[in-house]
Formats: C-alpha cells, structure tokens, sequence
C-alpha cells in the first residue's frame, strides 16, 4: 500500500502542470481586415511602407503616414493625425478630433467620431464626416470629382471639380465650389439651418427638408434649385 501511496504522490509531482487555454485574438481590424501594421496605446509615430499597408494605432494621439500603395488606417481612440500619401487609401479616424489627410489617391470611410478635419486628395475622394461631433466638422474636397457626406453637421468644401456634397442633419454649410455640383439636404427630424452654395459652374441644388431652414445660393452660373425656404441665383 505505501508503496502505491508513494508512486501516486511521485507522479503527481513529477507530472507537468495542466496548460491554460488562452485565446488568439488575432490582430486589430480595420475596415474588416487584419492589421499589419499595429501602434501601441501610447502616442505613436507610424510609417507605412510602399506596399498596401492595414495600420491601427489603438489609444493615444498617433500620427500615421501610409505611405505609398493603397492603405487602410484606422486611427483608434484620441486625437489621430492621418495622412494616406499616395494611393487609393481608406481612413478612419475613430474617436477623438482628428486630422485626416487622404493625400493623391481617395479617403476617408465612415464611422468617425469627433470634430474631425478631413482633407481629400487631388483624385476622386469619397469622404464621411463623423458619425457623432460636437460642433460639426470640416471637409476639404480639394481637387477631383468628390464625393462629401455630412451626418451631423459642419461644413464641406468641394472645390475643383464635379462634386456631390450632402448632408443628413445638424447645421450645415454646403459649398460646392468649381465647377458642375450637386448640392443636396436630406434632412433629418430635427430642426437645422443649412446653407447650400453653388460657386462657379452650373449647379443643382436640392433639399428633402420640412422642418428646417435650407438657404440656397446658386452662385453666377445658371444653377437650378428646388425647395428650401429661400433661394437666390436659381432657376426652377
């Protein structure tokens, strides 16, 4: 019996501790891919490099730069400054004021929170304010034929080119700047004031708003309008 007693206690002793199951989350996502490219949860610098990069900063006020090829960059909680550089980039701000600078290619996908900065490349840009902002944010569609969409508020450039800018509620201002824009207030239930700017080239402006207050401007082109409680410089 000791004997048997003995090699039990031997056994047990010898025998390696029962391994502890730790499950493999797996890399940071963004925009529905896996990161390559990870920051820390303090205020990183990080550089992309000449290939499509997937970059996630986490916490902390980081600065990114994709550098060349087609990126995605998630910038995470804090006040992020983002850059795309060259290529079709993709850049989500996250929470936090951020800046975002979508470089030469297209930028910037929803889901921002924040008063946010966003500037567009030279190419064809397709920009979501954030989703969430306090006092509104400020779009930059720069050159190309843009793409602008506004969710609470703010103001939006389009500059050169053909652009589309709309709005979807909270105080706005529209400005379409260069060339054949399309300018429209979806409206929401609340009641907000927004302005719609034509600038140069002929224009369409619209508005689906019933319980607001839509100013329309077309500018010195033959610009059409429709709706709105006042309007200037339209036809129609």
């Amino acid at each position: 019996m000791r004997s048997l007693v003995a090699l039990a206690l031997t056994t047990a002793l010898t025998m390696p501790p029962a391994s502890t199951a730790v499950a493999d989350t797996g890399p940071p996502m963004c925009g529905g891919l896996a990161a390559t490219i990870v920051g820390t949860d303090g205020d990183d610098d990080i550089t992309g490099t000449d290939g499509d990069d997937v970059i996630v900063g986490l916490r902390g006020a980081d600065t990114i730069n994709g550098g060349r090829g087609a990126d995605r960059i998630c910038g995470g909680g804090g006040a992020d400054y983002l850059e795309g550089h060259g290529g079709s980039d993709r850049l989500h701000g996250g929470a936090g004021g951020d800046f975002i600078d979508g470089g030469v290619g297209g930028c910037c996908g929803p889901g921002n929170t924040g008063d946010d900065f966003i500037a567009g490349g030279l190419g064809h840009d397709v920009l979501h304010g954030p989703d969430s902002s306090a006092t509104g944010s400020t779009i930059h569609g720069r050159g190309g034929a843009d793409q602008i969409f506004l969710y609470d508020g703010g103001v939006a450039y389009g500059h050169k080119g053909d652009d589309e800018l709309s709005q979807w509620g909270g105080d706005s201002v529209l400005d379409g700047g260069q060339g054949a824009d399309v300018l429209g207030n979806a409206g929401d239930p609340g009641v907000d004031d927004v302005t719609l700017l034509g600038g140069d080239g002929p224009d369409t402006l619209t508005t689906d708003d019933t319980t607001g207050t839509t100013a329309m401007d077309g500018g010195p082109d033959i610009d059409t309008c429709s709706g709105g409680t006042s309007a200037v410089n339209c036809e129609g």
